[in-house]
């Protein structure tokens, strides 16, 4: 009997050793706190995106920078985060967004956008969304609110981030007034309207805009204005993502028939690591380098 017991006890002391044993070499478990999945489509939207929810919520961008939203398509991957997601941010005119799923949880559009109080855009240019820097800030705030409600968790920091990207922002426009004084007076042509509302937030005069409307493309008639407005213009803008393109071949024609020059801006960031102030900066020093350089 008492060896029976001797048995019984040195059974449970090898099976408790080896139980240590098992757990000693298990990878710890590190429980993953249940952010809210958000998905956005575009780079501008998603820095500021980025800015509002911090490390509170899982962020995911389509078309990363670097990349043309005219030259994207979803992958599978992609596909199924949209299917999923708990919001989805688009500007709404996206030409994939047919290719995306419906999605299963709150969605922010173009309606959204174009509804807000206070949001500024013109002749139905969705460009003014994120390259009018005074419209980030009510972008900023919606994405709180809605965040907000998806992750009622996190409310104060949602808040407190959209208030701290909303005063850097304004840091942002009272640096804008001396570079404002250097441009007073200069004109640019624009081949499209991309760059309508950068330049307006600038202060620039715009003589002419060659292409409005993605897909358009430009009559004789129209060329033959724009060779003779951009003679009265200092600069002739296009964008960097279309340098081979109909809109660098045009602008190209443009400015060997008037001599104006051109400056190359960018629609999105191009470089990753860039926050949304970084992004607006390069455009902004080009122009500043450009015009300062023209004749």
């Amino acid at each position: 009997m008492e060896r029976k017991h001797l048995f019984i006890v040195s059974t449970v002391i090898i099976i408790a050793s080896l139980v240590v044993a098992a757990a000693s070499t298990r990878s710890p478990q590190v429980e993953s706190p249940n952010r809210p999945t958000v998905v956005v489509t575009i780079s501008p939207l998603y820095l500021i995106a980025k800015e509002v929810m911090g490390d509170k919520a899982e962020i995911h961008v389509l078309a990363p920078a670097g990349v043309d939203p005219h030259h994207y398509s979803p992958t599978p991957r992609d596909v199924k985060l949209v299917g999923s997601c708990d919001l989805f941010i688009c500007v709404g005119r996206e030409e994939f967004l047919g290719q995306l799923p419906e999605r299963r949880g709150r969605q922010m559009s173009w309606d959204d956008w174009a509804r807000e109080p206070g949001m500024k855009i013109e002749n139905d240019n969705p460009h003014y969304l994120w390259l009018y820097p005074p419209n980030a800030k009510i972008i900023a705030r919606k994405i709180a609110k809605v965040i907000s409600e998806i992750d009622s968790s996190n409310v104060a920091y949602y808040l407190d981030n959209a208030q701290r990207f909303e005063r850097r922002l304004e840091e942002l426009e009272r640096e804008l007034l001396a570079v404002k004084a250097k441009l007073a007076g200069k004109r640019v042509l624009l081949v499209a309207d991309h760059f309508e509302p950068f330049v307006e937030w600038i202060g620039l005069d715009v003589t002419y805009v060659v292409i409005r409307g993605e897909g358009a493309l430009p009559g004789p008639q129209d060329i033959i204005t724009a060779m003779e407005r951009a003679r009265a213009s200092d600069l002739i803008i296009v964008s960097e993502t279309q340098r081979d393109g109909d809109e660098g071949r045009i602008g190209r024609q443009i400015s060997e028939a008037s001599g104006t020059p051109i400056a190359y801006l960018y629609g999105v960031p191009m470089r990753e690591g860039d926050d949304y102030f970084d992004f607006v900066k390069r455009n902004l020093e080009a122009l500043v380098v450009q015009l300062g350089g023209s004749r």
